[in-house]
């Protein structure tokens, strides 16, 4: 079995070709959300960054996290290792057709392969956004083989992803790089999270770049190891080309370091659109219900993992 738990180091490196691997259990530790008043000067950037991204736009995006794995098992030494998980992709807002997310995640799990990055566990998945619920066309992946996760097409109303996100608890940041829910598939809902949280005082202008930075409750980043002291307090700094108002990067934690970061690239804004690229499902497959398949499976992880009670302020995946 493996454990995770959130560390302080990013990883760098590049994805690298997928192994099948044991059951994996995630523990995070889930903080209640609390809302941050930002400065006047603050607030105005980010009024203008959500302008910036309202209408028809097309862009990339790449996240990653940084977890500490404790391998048992199979010859596992028990020791902690640097892994990460990426989540990367693209986001094509398309007006009245809805925004169409391509998201590519992945787990470099470091001395379990003969490759220089260690073996990979992957997942695939195409998110349309719409107005009232989300159409998900997830990938056949290990991954998903492994932990009981979706397979195909599946849909799940906004009222039902609430109400899950409530029941199946893991903090923002973590959540959207490992898309355990579809609750922040579209980058720009993380991002909306994030700012609410955080008490963003500070706006630097330089070498065309505005530097929004300030603090989040330490319960929206997970504890840095399961050794490390608890965080009072979470940096964060959010990064905007001074003239577009367009967001380039997020990073949470200390400057030198960051425990996670997530960049923006590619800005563009088509002309034109072909609607059928928003078309999930041309064939007319069945699409099946999103919300009870998470249920079964949070219930299973929690279940193997000792249930709830097994300990105070930790949810295990």
């Amino acid at each position: 079995m493996l454990l995770f738990a959130s560390s302080a180091t990013a990883q760098q490196d590049d994805p690298k070709l997928p192994a099948p691997q044991d059951d994996a259990a995630l523990e995070i530790e889930v903080g209640a959300p609390e809302a941050r008043a930002n400065s006047a000067e603050a607030d105005a950037w980010l009024a203008k960054l959500e302008a910036a991204h309202k209408g028809i736009l097309q862009y990339n995006y790449s996240a990653q996290v940084g977890v500490q794995v404790m391998m048992s098992g199979g010859g596992g030494s028990g020791e902690p290792m640097q892994a990460s998980f990426t989540r990367r992709g693209s986001v094509l807002q398309g007006g009245p057709l809805g925004t169409l997310i391509q998201c590519n995640k992945s787990l470099e799990l470091p001395g379990l392969s003969d490759g220089p990055g260690g073996a990979m566990m992957d997942e695939s998945s195409a998110v349309l956004v719409r107005a009232a619920d989300l159409l998900i066309d997830y990938k056949a992946s290990e991954m998903a083989a492994m932990t009981g996760g979706p397979q195909g097409l599946t849909k799940i109303s906004k009222k039902d992803l609430n109400a899950l996100r409530e029941t199946m608890p893991m903090a923002a940041p973590m959540d959207f790089v490992m898309m355990h829910s579809p609750s922040y598939a579209d980058p720009r809902d993380f991002v909306r999270s994030l700012t609410e949280q955080t008490a963003l005082d500070k706006a630097v202008k330089a070498e065309g770049q505005v530097i929004l930075s300030g603090k989040a409750p330490a319960g929206y980043m997970p504890a840095m190891g399961p050794n490390a002291d608890p965080l009072l307090e979470v940096e964060v700094r959010l990064i905007l080309d001074a003239n577009t108002s367009r967001l380039q990067r997020v990073e949470l934690g200390s400057a030198d370091k960051p425990s996670m970061s997530v960049s923006f690239s590619d800005y563009a804004q088509p002309e034109a659109i072909d609607a059928e690229s928003f078309n999930l499902n041309p064939e007319g497959k069945e699409v099946k219900d999103l919300a009870p398949i998470l249920r079964a499976q949070f219930e299973q992880m929690t279940f193997i993992g000792g249930g709830p009670s097994s300990a105070d302020d930790e949810d295990e995946f």
